[in-house]
């Protein structure tokens, strides 16, 4: 039967990291928009762009929904494309770096 593993053990836990989940969600949310606002401010993004462009999550599902919306999706494509390669190249020679 499905739920028969569920122990009172399992909802404790739950509970212990629902704490830490609220905060690391929250903490995300902050940053995506300090993102969002720097792209406008600082790129002249329309905030509609700047918020997709910001948005942590999948660039396909991203740029699908981009695409019914009236925000740039050349500059959010490129954005996220500039911002996982950014990704591939300085965290491996952070990690180098680091363990040198």
């Amino acid at each position: 039967m499905i739920g028969l593993g569920f122990s009172a053990e399992f909802f404790g836990t739950l509970v212990q990291l629902a704490g830490v989940a609220l905060i690391v969600n929250a903490a995300q949310m902050l940053v995506w928009a300090l993102a969002a606002y720097i792209l406008v401010r600082a790129f002249r993004f329309d905030p509609d762009t700047a918020t997709f462009a910001a948005a942590p999550g999948g660039m396909g599902t991203l740029l699908s929904i981009t695409g019914e919306t009236d925000a740039d999706l050349v500059s959010v494509a490129f954005t996220h494309l500039f911002r996982l390669s950014a990704t591939i190249v300085v965290v491996p020679l952070l990690v180098a770096t680091m363990l040198a």
